[in-house]
């Protein structure tokens, strides 16, 4: 083996262990992600309940000012 086949042999290594690390700090930067990702999703399904119920209350507020003006313009 001469020089210029260790030269290479040691760019490829040197490549490799790069490649490697790259893939380490990505691995680990997805788990983070999908981490915030699954919080967002919690509190977005919180939110939605709130608001859900929040509808519901003012439905349920309207009609039922609805059925008492019906009423009260038949008492009259």
């Amino acid at each position: 083996m001469d020089d210029q086949d260790k030269n290479s042999l040691e760019v490829a290594m040197e490549a490799l262990r790069r490649i490697e690390n790259h893939e380490r700090e990505c691995s680990n930067r997805w788990s983070e992600c999908m981490v915030e990702l699954r919080n967002v999703k919690e509190a977005i399904q919180r939110n939605s309940n709130r608001w859900e119920r929040l509808g519901w209350f003012i439905a349920t507020g309207v009609g039922i000012g609805f059925i008492f003006l019906l009423l009260k313009s038949q008492l009259v």
